[in-house]
């Protein structure tokens, strides 16, 4: 893993400080409907993201990330059905726009980079005539100029003789070459968000650090805010300047994530982090998260991480089944939902008062006791 800048000398971070927000969601509720059952994929997640910046969303399999990304285009069906408390790109309520306004929202303002870039390519047309496709709906070129911008925009991706691959058909894209043409479609627009599903996942090492490379080039040159959604603190790590965490459909502690490496607080992030950075020796066992993530149709009452955490039990902590903790802010800009860290009635938050270079210390020793 590359040893990343610190965030108060690069100047994304500094210009970030200043920016405004681009996207703003404050109780984003997905639930599907299911034989009787209602499962809450998405449930209360509460986002920000600034201009310009590269933000991340990180959890496991099932935590929900593929689901928000859609739901923040509106690209939920039945037996699905997204609501929130406010939903803002730009200032404007993407809730309150009829379908065809959204049309126009993903042809120009939010565009995504699907998970799996060559099945979400038309099999039965060629790159070029798809391209052109999406080059005349934004800007209503003739064919010619649509053509040459494809062209222009499938080198700039770094693919060697654009002219040539703008003839070929999904089918015969390596998974690389698929995913630059599928972040060329997404940019065709000059989106003020690229939400990136996942981007490397079904790449090996060295193309994985080609496509993160390109991102960042875009981000550096555009200007575009990037909401990255990935299970890998790896390619977190590589790419973002803020990240937030998923559990079970929550966002559990957000912050920066320089920050998030060194001083995790919320148990989960604690794990997965730890999960992650550990070597483990031969012999030895790679540190995991005891337990599973719960089912979606059936929730914990409470906390939704009480059923796995540790902490939780050396620190004899009952509200955790009793009442669900908010997302609050800890310390600085940090926000976490833990009843470690929060009030509530007659509780009284063992680490309610954390001082600077021990924050999360005491949940990391307990967590690292598992």
């Amino acid at each position: 893993m590359k040893k990343r800048e610190n965030p108060s000398e690069r100047p994304s971070a500094r210009k970030n400080r200043k920016q405004s927000p681009i996207l703003e969601v404050q109780g984003l509720r997905t639930w599907f409907h299911l034989d009787g059952q209602i499962v809450k994929a998405v449930d209360g997640l509460d986002l920000c993201i600034l201009r310009g910046e590269i933000f991340a969303l990180i959890g496991e399999s099932g935590s929900g990330k593929t689901v928000t990304a859609l739901s923040l285009l509106r690209l939920i069906t039945p037996p699905g059905r997204t609501d929130a408390d406010r939903m803002l790109y730009d200032g404007v309520n993407l809730l309150d726009l009829d379908e065809t306004q959204m049309q126009a929202v993903r042809t120009e303002k939010i565009a995504m980079i699907f998970q799996q870039a060559k099945t979400s390519l038309n099999p039965v047309f060629t790159v070029g005539n798809q391209m052109v496709e999406a080059i005349q709906l934004k800007r209503r070129n003739d064919r010619d100029a649509a053509l040459q911008e494809a062209v222009a925009l499938l080198d700039r991706m770094g693919l060697p003789d654009p002219e040539e691959l703008a003839q070929a058909f999904p089918h015969e894209l390596s998974g690389g070459q698929a995913q630059r043409v599928g972040i060329a479609l997404a940019i065709t627009g000059s989106p003020g968000l690229l939400i990136a599903d996942e981007p490397t996942g079904a790449l090996d090492v060295t193309i994985q650090a080609q496509i993160l490379d390109l991102l960042r080039e875009i981000q550096q040159r555009t200007g575009t805010a990037i909401l990255l959604i990935t299970h890998d603190p790896g390619v977190m790590a590589e790419l973002a300047d803020r990240a937030a965490v998923i559990y079970a459909g929550q966002i559990v502690e957000q912050t920066d994530v320089d920050t998030l490496f060194s001083t995790p607080l919320h148990p989960y992030t604690v794990g997965l982090m730890a999960a992650i950075t550990s070597m483990p020796r031969k012999g030895e066992h790679l540190e995991t998260i005891p337990g599973t993530a719960p089912n979606p149709a059936d929730l914990p009452p409470a906390c939704r991480f009480a059923p796995r955490c540790q902490a939780r039990l050396d620190y004899g902590l009952e509200i955790c089944q009793l009442h669900a903790p908010a997302l609050r802010p800890v310390v600085d800009d940090r926000l976490v939902r833990c009843w470690l860290y929060h009030g509530h009635g007659r509780h009284r938050p063992p680490l309610s008062e954390p001082q600077s270079g021990s924050i999360g210390a005491g949940v990391q020793g307990a967590v690292s006791q598992a």
